[in-house]
């Protein structure tokens, strides 16, 4: 998902949870750094791709939550190869 759309958040104090609620037509990856830059945790939505058939109505795209637990998150980026949509942030 290099080439792809990216979301950061940089922690004021380290965390051992993040997460939040993503809506997209391609997988969302949630990415977690300690404060040195490691990637401590990983998560996504899965590789399932939502195209449908052209018609009058579309049915919506689910929302799913990607939530980590790792010791001394510092910062996290959610990441996509396509536009989506993410609420309710959450970190402690």
């Amino acid at each position: 998902m290099t080439n792809g759309l990216s979301l950061s958040a940089y922690l004021y104090r380290t965390a051992q949870t993040v997460g939040a609620f993503v809506t997209g037509t391609k997988q969302v990856r949630l990415t977690a750094f300690n404060r040195e830059g490691k990637v401590i945790a990983q998560s996504d939505t899965g590789a399932r791709q939502y195209v449908q058939e052209q018609r009058q109505t579309v049915d919506p795209l689910p929302q799913r939550k990607l939530e980590l637990t790792a010791g001394g998150i510092a910062r996290v980026e959610f990441a996509s190869d396509a536009p989506f949509t993410m609420d309710d942030f959450f970190c402690g």
